[in-house]
Order: structure tokens, then C-alpha cells, then sequence
């Protein structure tokens, strides 16, 4: 069944956590293994894009849905493309690609857009009919929108890896030869009351990664030797120091900060 007029209210109730369903039809075919793109710019994920401007923090509790919530994917302004570029990035992380999420809104020129996000990694696909209650998922959604965001905005073919059963099988043998380059692991929890992300980098291969325009796990060195964090994702150092392990087989970190939290490791090419 097609998603309604209504889809506009019902994908931002998903989004803050209140149980909605979305559409149900196929949107193709899934990309192989747990291939991602990282065009998500930093912006999107910076304490303004989550103030009351675009997507508020309050939005983000299970029984509030705030009227600057929906203003925000109706605004035509670039505040209103940041919330609609972090929606589609929520949706790529917990649904799977049988799922999608329609809405519409008017822009600059007083046209009616429609917009579907289409699913794609699938750490929560039950998202789509019941709130986004467990803290477990929360962070492996927060570790997924962390790990895809890029601090020039510019795309980037990665292998999202995790203990996730959903990205534990579908890392194949071959994806982990293609993608030999261990970035670092994100991890923290945009749904707390206190949202929070984190990364740390693999230090035999920062190089590597600076050179492939991936630096949200490094930092960003300004011409004056000044590192910058990728907006509010907190930069931590090396992931030697702090995840708990990391696995050889996988070629993943594991319980990363000091919590343990649930983390996802980034593989480049």
C-alpha cells in the first residue's frame, strides 16, 4: 500500500520515536553486503541542526512531537534540508530495503515536493510500527548516522561493520578484502537526553583514511594545525584506547567508550 497524504506526520512520528507505519513496498534491489555511502554532511548532525531550528531535542523523546519537529521538514530554508538530509539518513540506518518512508513539503518556489527515504541497513525495521525505545538500538542507529557523516560533505563508498547481527552477516570475506582499511568506530546515543557522539581512529591507518576525505574519525587538521571535530561528534583518539577489543575476523572494534556502548566500524577501500 502507497503511504498517504498523512506520510509527512507519520515518517516525523517515527522519527521522534512514536510508532507509525510506513510504506511497505519494495524499492529495489539491496546493495550488496553492508555497503553505505557517507555523503552526509556534518552540518546535519551539528548541535544546530538538533536545536529547536530544525530537529529539536525534545523531538527526540517517545511521547513528544513538537511543532518545530514538523516545521522543520516543511521549511523550504537550508535548515529544512538539513532535517530532511538527517531523516533520510535515520531511515537509510534502521529500516531495510523493503521499507520506505514518503512525505511531502513546498519549496522555495511554492512547488510540492514529495520525498521517499528508502531503507537500507536495516538495524531496526521494526521502527516503522512501534517506538525507538531500546537504548541498544538507539545507539547502533546513532553509531550508523555518526559513521556516515563526512566532514566535506562529499560521498564515499564504506563497509559498515559491526557485532550487529544484521551487519554480522552480510560482512562477507570478499567485502572485508576489498575494504582492508580499518577507519576507527563511532558510537554514542543521539536519543539520550543529553545526545552524544563519538569516534576514535585506527592509528596505522589515519593516513589512509585522511587521503580517502574521511577525517570524522582523525579530525580535521586546519591549515594552522588546529584538529576540528566533524561538527558534534567528539573526537577520542585511538581506538586501542578505547574499545574494549578489537576483532580480527571481523575486522571491527567492539564495545568502544566507556559505557561499552554498542559501536560501528568503518572499512575503506
Amino acid at each position: 500500500m502507497k503511504p498517504t497524504s498523512a506520510a509527512l506526520l507519520a515518517s516525523f512520528v517515527a522519527l521522534t520515536g512514536c510508532a507509525a507505519q510506513v510504506g511497505d513496498e519494495p524499492i529495489g534491489v539491496a546493495e550488496q553486503d553492508a555497503l553505505s555511502y557517507n555523503a552526509l554532511s556534518y552540518n546535519a548532525l551539528s548541535y544546530n541542526a538538533l536545536s529547536y531550528n530544525a530537529l529539536s531535542y525534545n523531538a527526540l523523546s517517545y511521547n513528544a512531537l513538537s511543532y518545530n519537529s514538523l516545521t522543520a521538514l516543511q521549511d523550504p530554508s537550508p535548515t529544512g534540508d538539513l532535517a530532511r538530509q538527517l531523516l533520510s539518513y535515520t531511515v537509510g540506518c534502521a529500516l531495510d530495503p523493503s521499507q520506505s518512508l514518503t512525505f511531502s513539503y513546498t519549496d522555495t518556489t511554492g512547488t510540492l515536493q514529495t520525498v521517499t527515504d528508502d531503507g537500507q541497513l536495516g538495524l531496526d525495521s521494526s521502527w516503522a510500527t512501534q517506538p525507538l525505545t531500546d537504548v541498544g538500538t538507539q545507539q547502533d542507529i546513532s553509531a550508523c548516522l555518526a559513521a556516515r557523516t563526512n566532514y566535506f560533505g562529499i560521498t564515499v563508498h564504506i563497509s559498515v561493520r559491526g557485532e550487529q547481527d544484521v551487519l554480522q552477516g552480510s560482512t562477507s570475506p570478499a567485502e572485508l578484502a576489498a575494504y582492508p582499511y580499518v577507519e576507527g568506530a563511532f558510537w554514542g546515543n543521539l536519543f539520550a537526553p543529553t545526545p552524544s557522539l563519538y569516534s576514535c581512529y585506527d592509528r596505522a591507518n589515519a593516513a589512509h583514511s585522511d587521503a580517502d576525505m574521511r577525517v570524522c574519525a582523525t579530525g580535521y587538521t586546519e591549515p594552522n594545525g588546529q584538529v576540528v571535530p566533524c561538527g558534534m561528534i567528539t573526537l577520542t583518539g585511538s581506538c586501542r584506547e578505547q574499545c574494549d577489543w578489537f576483532d580480527q575476523e571481523g575486522q571491527l572494534y567492539r564495545d568502544c567508550g566507556d559505557s561499552g556502548s554498542h559501536s560501528i566500524t568503518i572499512g575503506l577501500q
